[in-house]
């Protein structure tokens, strides 16, 4: 699912083009044995061979119409690389490469509509490099990755252009997804493989078939308990496989600094009750409650972090500008973060 906000930032595309160092300020420890377990080891779950039967959107139809490759040589025109280089290099050249590939189209009926929408993907390139750097460093080179509720974002876009076989799965509900095909379009003339489906419904993975599961700001906007779905995803991992799962914070700092003086809505009146169909924010974890997933998974190895993207992704340029100080902070209290992830891998045996 794309983020809720679509505020375009020119500085954080330009900064996915630099290499970062690794971050390694210390995080919360939780003991997972505070935390009870559904039961025994994970239940093989059954496969799926079939996608949704309903009518498909413009977004599914495009997901299944067979589109020609394009050579990964003439991708080194948008960037500032030598000509002839056949990848990218780093995550966040790989990232910012993706980004550039969303060229609107020349017969757009509203390009100002499309120009915004590849700002609004491009605005969130940090976070997608910053999580793709914790992927692949826990994968092999060329491995399996499923992105499930990926939507328009660069993950899996960026990770194809790295080598990796990739899986984006969705259900293209969101609004403007119907104006959007155009760049699932080009996702899947760079390798993308697109599944639509209700992921609440089933997992369209076979049973230990990936390298990794990632789920970045989805869990969220669901309406329902993702715990079977969350199990069908561990089972589709292969042993020892990695399990990556990001959301906004409902605690974080700034909520418990603003809260108290009526400041804090998520969503806006008419998003909730104008919509026919409420895909905002329905319920938002803390780290308490990722520490009870990770236990309910039976996931090994587990870790907890955080990081402070609404800050760099802000419209005022003073936040933006003391983000970076208070988010070398905040990491250290996972807890009082805007974003939060847990990690972990699947039991080998």
């Amino acid at each position: 699912m794309l983020a809720s906000y679509t505020r375009p930032t020119n500085t954080l595309l330009a900064r996915c083009r630099r290499s970062a160092t690794t971050d390694s300020a210390t995080t919360d420890r939780y003991d997972m044995a505070d935390y009870p377990s559904d039961g025994a080891t994970l239940a093989a779950e059954p496969s799926v061979t079939e996608l949704s039967t309903a009518e498909p959107s413009a977004a599914e139809t495009l997901a299944a119409e067979p589109l020609a490759a394009t050579p990964l040589a003439d991708f080194s025109a948008a960037t500032d690389r030598e000509p002839g280089a056949m990848r990218p290099r780093t995550v966040r050249e790989a990232v910012a490469l993706a980004v550039s590939r969303y060229r609107p189209r020349s017969d757009s009926p509203d390009p100002a509509r499309d120009q915004a929408l590849v700002a609004s993907v491009a605005s969130h390139s940090e976070r997608v490099a910053d999580s793709l750097d914790t992927v692949i460093g826990a994968i092999p080179k060329g491995g399996t990755v499923a992105d499930i509720g990926g939507g328009l974002t660069p993950c899996c876009h960026a990770l194809s252009l790295l080598g990796y076989r990739t899986l984006l799965i969705d259900d293209f509900g969101d609004r403007g997804y119907a104006d959007a095909a155009w760049i699932l379009d080009q996702k899947r003339r760079d390798g993308v493989e697109i599944r639509s489906c209700d992921v609440l419904s089933s997992v369209p993975l076979e049973e230990s078939s990936v390298d990794a599961v990632i789920t970045f700001d989805c869990l969220e906007h669901l309406h329902h308990s993702p715990k079977a779905m969350l199990r069908q995803c561990v089972a589709a991992l292969k042993p020892g496989g990695f399990f990556f799962l990001g959301v906004p914070n409902c605690v974080n700092l700034r909520k418990r600094l603003t809260v108290p003086f009526g400041i804090g809505k998520w969503s806006t009146m008419a998003d909730w009750w104008e919509s026919d169909v409420f895909r905002g924010h329905v319920r938002e974890p803390d780290v308490e409650d990722l520490a009870y997933i990770a236990k309910s998974l039976g996931l090994e190895n587990v870790r907890i972090f955080g990081r402070n993207w609404l800050g760099y992704e802000s419209r005022f340029g003073f936040v933006r500008l003391l983000t970076p100080a208070g988010d070398r902070i905040l990491r250290l209290f996972p807890s009082l973060c805007a974003n939060i992830y847990v990690c972990g891998t699947r039991p080998a045996a």
